[in-house]
């Protein structure tokens, strides 16, 4: 389960524990025992500490997309603003998209050879021996005219549509970056939560009620990172809008939807099982009004 492992590996690591939590009664007396000697719940310590390990990941990701969703849309919006204003008090018609060829400068219209007529080729000079020095002056111009016609022509290709379709990122390719353990982290919300659950009966040390804020606090805090992440990416659901969903950005839909229900059946089974006793432990003031929508099923 440790991220050194790779990733088939803790893939399966957390799907067995998803399994034991739910069906196998004699593993999960074994993750609640104590050492011995000394007493202590490392079996416990290091399954909760890996769990909460993926629900922090997930939410620190989540928080830096929701940061960067809102810094690119008020950047873009002041841009947008200043361009118009710009445009209506001078007047002038906005640039075009992309550049013409009589743009580039006439040393990407006109050929090598017909650059050599110009009166602009450096007069030829003569040496202390009376000879014409003109192959030098010629290699060097046809250097820097290949130079520049190349990196004109690249800027040109760079504005073609299929070369920006297959040299930029799909616009989902950072949700889809945020979602890629997606599976990973529904089966530790699954285990960590049924854990918690038989705890209730099972666990005879009370080892679980111990780290049981911090697993309450985990869970809160990536409901409020979803919560949010839900609401800077709103999709329109006006019947006159035409829908242009990506396969990609359905896929990505699909994730965010799973974990979301994986994330509320968790909290809602220790909700339900426990019930009043987690009126009792020292929670944040967003963490207990987040406590108590889930007890009225607001959520």
């Amino acid at each position: 389960m440790s991220t050194r492992a790779p990733s088939l590996v803790r893939h399966l690591a957390f799907l067995d524990l998803s399994l034991l939590s739910r069906h196998d009664v004699k593993k999960r007396i074994e993750v609640f025992s104590l050492s011995q000697p000394g007493h202590h719940s490392h079996n416990w310590n290091r399954i909760s500490a890996e769990c909460l390990s993926t629900v922090y990941c997930l939410t620190n990701q989540l928080t830096a997309y929701n940061q960067k969703v809102m810094i690119t849309g008020a950047s873009n919006g002041e841009s947008i603003n200043s361009a118009k204003q710009t445009d209506i008090s001078q007047g002038t018609p906005q640039t075009p998209r992309y550049r013409t060829v009589q743009s580039l400068g006439p040393d990407i219209v006109q050929s090598p050879y017909s650059s050599f007529t110009q009166k602009s080729l450096h007069p030829p000079r003569r040496g202390q021996n009376g000879q014409l020095k003109v192959v030098h002056v010629t290699k060097s111009y046809v250097k820097n005219w290949f130079e520049t016609a190349s990196a004109n022509w690249i800027e040109v290709l760079k504005h073609l549509q299929i070369v920006v379709y297959l040299t930029n990122t799909f616009p989902d390719f950072d949700q889809g970056m945020v979602f890629r353990e997606s599976q990973l982290q529904q089966w530790a919300l699954e285990g960590l939560s049924n854990l918690v659950v038989a705890s209730y009966d099972e666990d005879t040390f009370g080892v679980v009620q111990q780290s049981l804020p911090d697993v309450i606090s985990a869970l809160f805090g990536l409901h409020s990172a979803l919560c949010k992440y839900t609401k800077l990416n709103q999709r329109p659901t006006s019947i006159h809008t035409k829908s242009t969903i990506s396969e990609q950005d359905t896929a990505v839909y699909k994730l965010q939807n799973s974990v979301m229900e994986a994330l509320k059946t968790a909290i809602h089974r220790i909700v339900a099982r426990f019930g009043q006793h987690l009126k009792g432990i020292q929670l944040s003031t967003e963490d207990q009004r987040k406590l108590s929508q889930f007890f009225n099923y607001i959520e």
